[in-house]
C-alpha cells in the first residue's frame, strides 16, 4: 500500500500546483503586476513555493511506514527482522529464532 500513499502525494501536489497557477494567475489583486507575463511569472513562483511545501509533506507521509506492516511482512516471508530496543536501568535481551529452554 506504500505505493498509494505516493499517488496520494503526488496526486495532491499537482493539484496543489494547478490551483495555485489558476488563483494567482487569474485572481485580480492591486499588488500583483499588471503585464501577462509578469502576472504568470508571480502565479508560478507561488505555485511552485506552494506545491514544494506539498511535495514536502506528502513526501514525509508516504514515506512512513508503519512498524507492523513491515515486521508482519518480513516475518511471514521468512526474512529478517529489525528490532529497536531503549531501557533505562533495564535490562533487554533480543533473541532470533526459538528462545525455548528445558530445565533438568
Amino acid at each position: 500500500m506504500r505505493w498509494l500513499r505516493w499517488l496520494v502525494a503526488v496526486t495532491a501536489t499537482v493539484a496543489v500546483l494547478g490551483a495555485c497557477l489558476w488563483l494567482f494567475r487569474f485572481a485580480s489583486w492591486s499588488w500583483m503586476p499588471h503585464a501577462t507575463a509578469d502576472r504568470w511569472v508571480v502565479a508560478a513562483a507561488f505555485a511552485s513555493v506552494t506545491a514544494g511545501a506539498t511535495l514536502a509533506a506528502g513526501a514525509w507521509w508516504a514515506g512512513r511506514e508503519t512498524p507492523q506492516q513491515a515486521d508482519l511482512a518480513a516475518t511471514e516471508q521468512g526474512r529478517r527482522t529489525d528490532q529497536r530496543a531503549w531501557a533505562w536501568r533495564s535490562q533487554i535481551t533480543q533473541v532470533a529464532g526459538d528462545q525455548h529452554t528445558t530445565e533438568n
